[in-house]
């Protein structure tokens, strides 16, 4: 905000009221301060003052000032009422002490003399350098309370910064660097038993020491941690969210997810330990920062890393997260780690100084909670020619995470014992209470709104006040719910915010009246008698001395036993023939029926069962079928639940075997055109990263046969030489470790690159798997992630068929050909039409394995036709494979 920006203090007593009409009156019409003396209760006081004179004064409680003098805002209604007159009633009445008109302050902001201050636009926008008057996040009126450093029970606040390295002895941040006093440095031995040796300066998750100075990029950490708390008004350079902070460092958890896992293992470890010893060991550690993550990366593969921030979170740690660097919704194409569904991370998007989203901003109404800015933030720097002062503008998602991560510790330091006291006899409650104020606490922007989940952008001032006006109140319990629901009973549960001297709980069934009253609660509260499939509420409320909250919002459950669905079909056990689903139990179910039918056909095949597992057998191997369930209770049948599509195995290696998840890469920059090899002839554009064509492409090719590969790239601007190489899985375990299966590698890659491959004789016959991958550094393998994140990858089948000594398009060996039926039960047919005789060796039938299950030798032939009888053949898919000394013709069959 603009330093001549005006706010109006309400009272001495931080009862902050933003005027919009900027009255020159001398008080806030209207409102009245009053002291109560000692065991007056202020809002049945206020009952008592409805009238006056005849008059309906209006009167209202609007919050507690100040707790400890009994310190009370009220409103009444001016229009009414002449103000001197209600005044001088109100200092008249025996139950007060002092009253008096709320009157305007004028604030005086507190800016630090930091010398390059005035360049942090995020703190003070004035309009420079075309930003717009205003949009900023109000920190000069949040240093008015706290500019950060500890709490008001004198704990050292750390903020733990996972980045790419760290310039420690930059003059505005080894002031606030965090050391392990407890280690001795290089001593090789843990000395304070928290699992790292020797990490005196914090950690590195590469080189498993505390080298934090190197890593993959000093520069990117040097920038995040001066945002987070550069040293503030030490009279040089610039400040942070936080002017005193301790910056714990880890550089790593930039390159593979198990540098992830330790960097945050890191905090955590740190945390815990000081939990554990009451603050005697570890650190006090409130917020991590990631400054990073993985472009389209999926929740769902990542179970290790999202539920690390729940384990963060249970020990009073806050996480913020960036999001991607382009104008995706992340909700559907992926991110990490803001698709991680923890109520302890928050993810956050970048705005300009215009107060607008960066067009090249990640958004979703799920993943991304608030803006910050971001894009032009001035920051510490790593010095340079153009910078040998080591400050710079620094942007991006990068930038405006750390914001996020400040304003965090910040809170923590807010005068308020009631939070702290909080923060150590639940620090998890405190965490979520943190980002609630965080969220809550933002400026609404129109920018985001609609496609973030707040539509709102990071206000510290605002989200320190929700907390400091909180701090003195009797708040009811928060954070309600239930557990053990069946459908009788059920467990109620809340949490406290403060120390009450009784609380009160009330339930009823909805849409009765009266409710059912217990004081002082144990929790959790088992409640007995209730009805089966209905709807219940509670609500709590707390009465602290003399003064008794409002009750909480209801927070409403249903008992179990209503007549539902299942919530899913699990596929226990699936063969190339049989299937066995399981499903959860239905309190309400007498029985289920399972219906399942070949996707694409009319006809059921239903199960019924009042246990909560079947099987299917006979069915047809590499098919897909549809699966559907429906619950029938006492009295009542539902319908069928959705269609799920399950496929049946015997499709080969390529989609029966789990190949490793492909490293995530960005291909904005470059990606890969084409593909061709044999008949496959692919032509893609950017496939965010990864393409599977598994289920689409595939060619046939034939043991020691030769086929050319070829692989044209593509580039955004001008072309990169990336790397390139290609894999087949040959022995079709699931993997592309083995001997011989790479085979092409291409260490300029910027344009069409060809290779001629021969399928070795002892590969594997059936479906198996090949994967390109195009990268920009150098690929180490087809699983680990490469040293950056840009490039492509695609995978497709390869079906290995009889070797022969060489192969031709049946079509120019025949001009016409016909195997019937296909589908096939007890006999197959081939009738052979050609221009002229041509000599067949033999016909075999093989199955998936390549085993041959029959034989046929012929001579030459014309205009007839071959018979196999195949009635004892189990259902599934084979090969025919047409033998001639021209070539060799393979089709796919199926035995149903």
């Amino acid at each position: 905000m603009k330093l001549q920006k005006s706010l109006l203090l309400t009272s001495l007593f931080l009862c902050l009221i933003f005027s919009v009409s900027a009255q020159k009156a001398e008080h806030l019409k209207g409102e009245i301060l009053v002291k109560m003396k000692p065991n007056i209760n202020a809002r049945t006081w206020a009952k008592n003052k409805q009238q006056f004179r005849g008059k309906k004064t209006r009167l209202r409680f609007r919050e507690t000032v100040s707790k400890p003098m009994n310190i009370y805002c009220y409103t009444f209604d001016a229009d009414n009422i002449d103000e001197n007159t209600m005044l001088g009633s109100i200092q008249s009445d025996p139950m007060v002490e002092v009253a008096q008109f709320n009157h305007r302050v004028k604030l005086r902001s507190t800016v630090p003399n930091d010398t390059q201050f005035t360049n942090q636009w995020q703190y003070i926008n004035n309009g420079q350098n075309g930003g717009t008057i205003g949009a900023d996040i109000d920190a000069d009126l949040a240093w008015d309370v706290t500019t950060g450093g500890s709490t008001i029970d004198g704990d050292e606040i750390v903020v733990c910064i996972i980045d790419g390295g760290f310039q420690i002895t930059h003059p505005d941040l080894a002031p606030n660097i965090w050391y392990n006093t407890a280690e001795i440095p290089n001593n090789g031995i843990d000395d304070d038993n928290n699992g790292f040796i020797d990490d005196y300066k914090g950690w590195n998750t590469e080189t498993n020491d505390d080298d934090v100075e190197n890593g993959e990029d000093p520069e990117h950490g040097t920038a995040v941690a001066g945002i987070v708390g550069a040293k503030g008004n030490n009279g040089i350079g610039v400040t942070g969210v936080n002017w005193d902070i301790k910056l714990m460092l880890v550089s790593g958890g930039t390159g593979v997810e198990s540098e992830v896992l330790r960097a945050y293992s890191y905090a955590l470890a740190a945390r815990k330990k000081y939990n554990e010893t009451n603050g005697a060991e570890g650190a006090f550690v409130v917020a991590t920062s990631a400054s990073w993550g993985v472009d389209f990366g999926q929740a769902t593969s990542a179970p290790l890393w999202c539920e690390l921030y729940d384990t963060l979170g249970r020990q009073g740690i806050l996480n913020a997260g960036a999001t991607v660097n382009d104008d995706l919704n992340v909700d559907i194409v992926g991110d990490l780690p803001t698709n991680c569904p923890s109520d302890y991370l928050i993810g956050v998007t970048n705005i300009k100084r215009n107060d607008e989203k960066n067009e090249y901003a990640g958004y979703g109404t799920t993943s991304i909670d608030i803006g910050a800015f971001g894009e032009d933030t001035w920051t510490t720097a790593m010095p340079t020619n153009e910078f040998p002062n080591s400050y710079a503008a620094f942007g991006g998602t990068s930038a405006a995470t750390p914001h996020v991560a400040g304003t965090i510790a910040l809170l923590y330091s807010a005068p308020c014992s009631n939070f702290i006291n909080l923060a150590k006899s639940n620090p998890a409650i405190a965490a979520l209470e943190v980002k609630k104020y965080i969220l809550n606490g933002g400026d609404d922007n129109a920018s985001l709104n609609g496609i973030t989940l707040t539509g709102k952008r990071l206000n510290v001032n605002n989200s320190l006040q929700l907390l400091v006006n909180q701090c003195d109140e009797c708040v009811a319990p928060a954070y309600l719910g239930s557990q053990n629901v069946i459908d009788t009973e059920a467990d109620l549960t809340w949490e406290l915010l403060n120390t009450p001297t009784s609380t009160t709980l009330r339930w009823r069934q909805i849409g009765t009246t009266d409710w059912i009253e217990v004081n002082n609660p144990t929790n959790p509260l088992k409640i007995f008698g209730l009805i089966a499939c209905t709807d219940y509420e509670f609500q709590t409320r707390n009465t602290c001395n003399s003064e008794t909250s409002e009750y909480s919002e209801s927070y409403i459950f249903k008992t179990d036993g209503c007549c539902l669905n299942p919530d899913n079909l699990i596929p226990d056990v699936i063969t190339e023939n049989n299937m066995s689903i399981s499903w959860n139990s239905i309190l309400a179910a007498q029985s289920y029926n399972i219906r399942l039918r070949e996707n694409g056909t009319s006809i059921w095949t239903t199960n019924n069962t009042s246990n909560t597992t079947t099987n299917f057998s006979n069915l047809i191997a590499c098919t897909d079928y549809e699966i559907q369930i429906q619950t029938i209770c006492l009295g009542e049948t539902i319908a069928f639940s959705p269609s799920q599509i399950i496929r049946t195995k015997g499709c080969g290696a390529c989609t029966d075997l789990t190949y490793c998840p492909p490293p995530f890469l960005n291909s904005d920059e470059e990606w890969i055109k084409s593909v061709t090899f044999n008949t496959i002839n692919n032509a893609s554009t950017k496939e965010r990263g990864y393409a599977d064509y598994t289920g689409s492409i595939s060619t046939d090719v034939i043991l020691n046969q030769s086929y050319d590969i070829t692989v044209i790239p593509d580039f955004s601007v001008a072309p990169f030489e990336d790397y390139l190489k290609v894999w087949i899985d040959y022995n079709a375990d699931g993997d592309f470790d083995d001997s011989g299966e790479e085979i092409f590698n291409e260490t300029e890659f910027d344009e069409t690159s060809s290779r001629s491959i021969t399928i070795p004789p002892t590969a594997t016959l059936g479906l198996t798997r090949m994967r390109v991958m195009m990268s920009f550094n150098e690929i180490t393998d087809a699983c680990s992630p490469t040293d950056n994140k840009f490039g492509e990858i695609e995978d497709y089948c390869v079906n290995i068929i009889d070797p022969t000594a060489s192969v031709s398009d049946y079509y120019t060996l025949f001009s016409d050909l016909n195997i019937s039926p296909n589908p096939f039960s007890d006999k197959i047919v081939i009738e052979f039409s050609t221009r002229e005789s041509i000599e067949v060796n033999n016909i075999e039938l093989v199955n998936l394995t390549g085993q041959v299950l029959q034989s046929k030798s012929l001579n030459s032939l014309s205009n007839q036709n071959v018979e196999l009888k195949v009635d004892n053949l189990s259902n599934g898919i084979y090969f025919l494979i047409i033998k001639t000394t021209q070539g060799t013709i393979s089709r796919k069959m199926v035995k149903q």
